[in-house]
C-alpha cells in the first residue's frame, strides 16, 4: 500500500518527470550521453501517444452523446466520415501529448540546441508571463480589435478573405449550437488554455525560434559583428520570421494579421527576456483564456 502511495505520488512530481527525462552531458565531449538520449527519446514519445489517447476519450465520449450511441458513431466512421468528431476530440488528445513533451523540453533544457540559459527565477518568469499575457489580451482584444473596426467595416463589401471569421470561432459555433455541457466547456478550456499553449511554444519559441536565433547568431559572426551586435540582430530577425510563421498558421483573414504578428512578437520577447519556456507557455495560456471568458459570456 505504500508503495503504490508512493508511486502515485511521484507520478504527479514534476520532479520525478524531469529526472525520468533528464539527459546528462559527458564531461570529457561536452555532448549528451547517447544511451540516455534514446532512452528518453522513446519514453516521451510512448507517454505522448498513451496521453493523446486518454486525453481524446472525453471528446470521444461527447461525439458518442451527439451521434446518439457508440454504434451509429462507429458506423459512420467506418464510412470515411472523420468529421462527425468535434474539434475538441483531436485537440484534447493534442493538449495530453504536449504535457510530456513540454517536460521533457524543461529536463532537456541544457543540452536542448539553441535552447536559451534562464535568466530570471521560475516564479518571476511565471508571473512576467501573466502580466505579459494579460496586458497583451488587453491590447490586442480591446484596443486593436476597435481601432480595425472601422477598416472592417470598409472591406467587408470585398470578400471573407479579408474579414472572415476566425476558423476557431466556425468549429465553435457549430460544436455549441444549441448549447454546451459542463464536460464541453472543460474540454474547450483544456484545449486551448492548456494543450495548445504546450505543443505551439514547444514548436515556435523552443524549435523555431531558437533555431533561427542561433542560425542568425552565427551568420551575425561571421559577417565580422561583435558578439553583442550579432546577438541583437539575430533576435530580431529570429523574432520578426518566428512571429510570420505564427502568424500565417493562424492567419483567419488579411485583417486580423496584425493582431496575430503583434502576439507572436510578445510570445517571443516573453521567451528572450525569460530565459524559460514557462513564460511564454504561461503568457499564452492567460492570453487565450480571456477569449474563452468572453465566448462564457456570450453564450451566457
Amino acid at each position: 500500500m505504500f508503495q503504490s502511495r508512493a508511486f502515485a505520488c511521484a507520478a504527479v512530481s514534476v520532479r520525478y518527470w524531469r529526472r525520468r527525462f533528464h539527459v546528462p552531458v559527458c564531461p570529457l565531449s561536452g555532448r549528451p550521453d547517447r544511451r540516455a538520449e534514446t532512452r528518453a527519446f522513446w519514453l516521451v514519445h510512448l507517454l505522448a501517444f498513451t496521453a493523446a489517447l486518454i486525453g481524446a476519450l472525453p471528446g470521444l465520449a461527447v461525439a458518442v452523446e451527439h451521434a446518439g450511441g457508440f454504434g451509429p458513431l462507429v458506423r459512420v466512421l467506418l464510412s470515411g466520415d472523420l468529421f462527425v468528431l468535434p474539434p475538441l476530440f483531436w485537440l484534447g488528445g493534442l493538449a495530453a501529448a504536449g504535457v510530456p513533451m513540454y517536460f521533457w523540453a524543461e529536463a532537456y533544457a541544457n543540452t536542448f540546441p539553441g535552447a536559451l540559459c534562464p535568466r530570471v527565477p521560475a516564479v518571476r518568469a511565471v508571473w512576467l508571463g501573466v502580466v505579459w499575457g494579460a496586458g497583451s489580451a488587453f491590447l490586442v482584444n480591446v484596443l486593436l480589435r476597435h481601432a480595425l473596426e472601422p477598416v472592417r467595416v470598409v472591406l467587408s463589401p470585398l470578400g471573407a478573405f479579408f474579414v472572415a471569421a476566425p476558423p476557431g470561432s466556425q468549429f465553435l459555433a457549430r460544436l455549441f449550437d444549441g448549447g454546451a455541457s459542463v464536460v464541453e466547456w472543460a474540454l474547450l478550456f483544456l484545449a486551448v488554455c492548456v494543450g495548445a499553449p504546450l505543443v505551439e511554444e514547444l514548436v515556435f519559441r523552443r524549435s523555431f525560434y531558437a533555431a533561427l536565433r542561433r542560425r542568425f547568431c552565427r551568420q551575425g559572426l561571421e559577417r565580422g559583428l561583435s558578439a553583442d551586435a550579432a546577438l541583437r540582430r539575430a533576435v530580431r530577425l529570429a523574432t520578426a520570421w518566428s512571429a510570420g510563421v505564427f502568424a500565417l498558421l493562424h492567419l483567419p483573414a488579411l485583417l486580423y494579421l496584425p493582431i496575430v504578428v503583434l502576439t507572436g512578437v510578445m510570445l517571443a520577447h516573453v521567451y528572450e527576456r525569460t530565459g524559460r519556456l514557462r513564460a511564454p507557455v504561461v503568457a499564452h495560456a492567460v492570453f487565450n483564456l480571456y477569449g474563452v471568458v468572453l465566448l462564457v459570456l456570450a453564450s451566457g
